[in-house]
């Protein structure tokens, strides 16, 4: 009966063979990004948010601390991916929240012009809606 019951519920949910694909290129492009803000930290970040200056050793922490998050949530991402839907939706709904928080912190930073601020929290939001999105669609 167990056998019947696992099998029957196998068939209702199953997994989008598009979703896992999407959130892996995700997983992906998260991934690089983090490795490039890891090595590298702020160099583009310096350059929209703080023009003409240097950043401080504060800044250049926070920025790696923030790119290591972005590493391992693509990573996690991608790894989860074959794992099924379960494992996958928590790493794409973990990248959300992040997504989610780093638009509305950039949103609210002073020091950048209103037009970074604007198309950087728009990117962070987009990114965070498509992932819930995926998440969504996940066993759909």
């Amino acid at each position: 009966m167990h056998q019947r019951t696992a099998s029957a519920l196998t068939s209702i949910v199953r997994v989008r063979p598009d979703v896992p694909q999407a959130a892996r290129a995700m997983g992906a492009v998260r991934s690089g990004i983090g490795a490039i803000g890891v090595l590298a930290p702020g160099r583009l970040a310096w350059r929209l948010f703080l023009p003409g200056r240097r950043a401080d050793e504060a800044t250049a922490l926070a920025l790696r601390a923030a790119a290591a998050r972005d590493l391992a949530l693509g990573l996690g991402t991608a790894l989860a991916s074959p794992r099924g839907a379960g494992p996958l939706r928590g790493w794409l709904l973990a990248s959300a929240l992040a997504d989610g928080c780093d638009a509305l912190t950039i949103a609210r930073s002073k020091s950048a012009s209103a037009r970074v601020r604007t198309v950087t929290a728009l990117v962070s939001g987009v990114s965070a809606g498509a992932q819930i999105v995926l998440a969504r669609r996940l066993t759909r």
